[in-house]
């Protein structure tokens, strides 16, 4: 397949043929966005290129889909449609990339919380969603996957090179069936038409009670009335994140200072377990209670990595980095081994 042909487009555009009025379309190397009306209710669609740096999210595509979500709160976009396919955060441009994902979390949950706006991502084949991608379509209140697209927080490649663990067994937790029954994909793509998947779907408003659904169901104790001081380099583990989103939607203080000190845990016993809901719950929570007026700033003061240092310490009201702090995407042992291979995917 072609660099300008793959999966995802394909449907995107065959969505398009649908829409009563197109209003207007964006074009750019990395990604593509339309906003139209069907049968008076407004949509908007945005899709991301695959084949242009493996999909990741660096300074061009980040500002592509922070634009385009600001266009849908703008216009009071009902349903809002992402179609991703990619490797995750771009490990060329790391710091403008995680700050991108972030504000993408950011401005999905706006619409979230808006009454009758229902948000969707659209996972597809050729790289599948990983990392700070699966972050963006999580955030979502639907996610629907190619039955083969590959979809982790932290993909195998990663893990292996991180703790020396071979991939080999491991495979078959990155399918989008395995994904399903995880609960961190809604839905599979069918042969059913996929705008009329989309619009039966009803919308899931953020709000308390969601919220309270979303983190009882997290697999593992939790303790509705902890209080959260952060996360201070400890190792952290999936009842800790569980733990950490029930204290902070409980908080009753008007003002939190946590730490932000979070470094991703990699392992292949968490990407089976379901990492990314608990990633999910832990940004959807920060960022209602900060959308609902509670302040919550947090300081990082030695390190922090990976999708969960998106999630927690970039969900915050304000997020200071201490000079002497080291943020990375990933480890140097994996930017290593996974730069190359994403170069040689151009």
């Amino acid at each position: 397949m072609s660099a300008h042909e793959f999966g995802n487009k394909d449907r995107y555009l065959a969505m398009l043929d649908h829409f009563d009025v197109m209003h207007e379309t964006h074009l750019s190397e990395s990604s593509r966005s339309a906003f139209g009306t069907l049968n008076n209710i407004k949509y908007a669609l945005w899709c991301n290129n695959p084949h242009i740096s493996a999909g990741s999210f660096d300074t061009q595509a980040a500002t592509d889909l922070n634009r385009f979500l600001l266009l849908c709160i703008e216009h009071e976009v009902e349903t809002v449609i992402l179609f991703i396919d990619s490797a995750g955060v771009s490990l060329k441009d790391p710091q403008n990339g995680m700050a991108g994902v972030a504000q993408a979390i950011k401005l999905i949950h706006r619409l979230n919380m808006r009454p009758g706006c229902k948000t969707v991502s659209v996972i597809g084949e050729t790289r599948g969603c990983f990392g700070g991608a699966l972050l963006i379509a999580g955030a979502c209140q639907y996610q629907i996957a190619h039955p083969c697209a590959l979809i982790g927080v932290s993909g195998p490649q990663v893990i292996e090179s991180i703790t020396g663990e071979s991939r080999q067994g491991h495979m078959a937790i990155y399918t989008a069936a395995y994904r399903l029954s995880t609960g961190e994909v809604s839905h599979l793509l069918t042969d059913q038409c996929l705008l009329n998947q989309v619009a039966i779907l009803p919308t899931r408003r953020l709000d308390f009670s969601f919220l309270c659904s979303l983190i009882d169901a997290l697999p593992g104790q939790g303790a509705c009335n902890r209080s959260s001081s952060g996360f201070d380099n400890e190792p952290i583990s999936l009842g800790d994140l569980k733990e950490t989103a029930a204290g902070l939607l409980h908080a009753q203080a008007g003002v939190l200072y946590l730490k932000g000190n979070a470094e991703q845990p990699f392992s292949f016993e968490n990407e089976r377990n379901g990492f990314s809901r608990y990633l999910k719950a832990l940004a959807a929570t920060l960022r209602y209670r900060v959308e609902t007026g509670l302040q919550v700033d947090i300081s990082v003061t030695a390190q922090g990595s990976g999708a969960t240092f998106i999630a927690f310490s970039m969900m915050g009201s304000h997020l200071r980095i201490a000079p002497e702090a080291q943020v990375r995407a990933l480890p140097q042992v994996a930017v290593d081994r996974i730069v190359p291979a994403r170069t040689g995917a151009q």
